[in-house]
């Protein structure tokens, strides 16, 4: 794997920048059309998201990305990656935010192996919280796996990311429910309905992903194989998946909880917080709003 190009910036763009109190450094990891690279805010270590609007669809510029940057200043949350600014730089899109320096859970496994319930606990009361928020102001995520949650470099704060998939489900007039029909996110991640292609309730479809994050960090393995979405969609609503290590009663409770292929049956947000498991150990001090 060759390493990423430090991105280019005009003098001029760069003098801007800096008016501003931003640098661009070096690229911590790219996609198809973004990259995000180290950056420091007024001699602060930060992250960037450089979106290069060139390598773009139209889909995405018209549909997507609006709906990012608006869910990216909307949304304010202890366990959100905190957005700093965000810029247009000639045909590129800047989304300074703070540096999570830990890296992510598929990380953090690779170096620990599989967490005990004790640690599983202490993160999802922190990043799941953060979707329970979301959900109380009426946006789904969308995209959750264990790649969008990110820690600190202390491991000791697990913070959900990348809302290029998030979107409201309440119809901005009305107030009406909304279903989506986009069938987005990492398919080893995506709930049953959403694999059968169906129109469906983003909230709870979140809740599945939430249990297969839960599963993964306590197994250290995906529940099911997703080499093939047909036979993946089988096995979701077979709920054919085994236990390797062993869970307590309640923690394998709330898992299938969330893992029920059913959504009318699903947990909510608010559900798995009361589930007997999360009264074993203190949920984490401050659940509000950042100011």
């Amino acid at each position: 794997m060759q390493p990423v190009k430090k991105i280019p910036f005009a003098p001029n763009d760069i003098k801007v920048l800096a008016i501003k109190g931003f640098t661009v450094g070096d690229p911590l990891n790219s996609g198809s059309f973004a990259c995000v690279c180290k950056a420091t805010y007024k001699d602060r270590p930060a992250a960037v998201k450089v979106i290069d609007l060139e390598k773009t669809s139209d889909d995405y510029r018209i549909k997507f990305l609006p709906r990012e940057l608006y869910t990216m200043k909307k949304l304010r949350h202890r366990f959100l990656i905190r957005i700093i600014d965000i810029y247009v730089v000639g045909n590129r899109v800047l989304v300074f935010m703070e540096l999570a320096d830990g890296g992510d859970f598929l990380d953090l496994l690779h170096s620990t192996g599989a967490l005990t319930e004790e640690k599983t606990r202490f993160y999802y009361n922190q990043f799941g919280d953060a979707l329970r928020y979301m959900h109380g102001i009426g946006f789904a995520h969308r995209d959750i796996k264990c790649e969008n949650i990110l820690l600190n470099g202390a491991h000791n704060r697990a913070m959900l990311t990348d809302y290029g998939f998030t979107r409201s489900c309440f119809e901005r007039h009305t107030g009406a429910r909304v279903l989506s029909d986009t069938h987005c996110g990492s398919r080893a991640y995506l709930a049953p309905e959403v694999l059968a292609g169906k129109k469906y309730n983003p909230l709870i479809s979140d809740v599945w992903s939430m249990g297969v994050v839960m599963y993964v960090l306590l197994q250290n393995r995906h529940p099911f194989s997703d080499r093939d979405s047909k036979k993946l969609l089988l096995a979701e609503l077979a709920r054919d998946y085994k236990y390797v290590s062993h869970l307590s009663e309640q923690c394998k409770s709330v898992i299938e909880g969330q893992l029920d292929p059913n959504p009318s049956t699903r947990l909510s947000m608010i559900d798995v917080f009361n589930h007997p498991w999360f009264e074993k150990g203190s949920k984490h001090t401050d659940s509000s709003e950042e100011d």
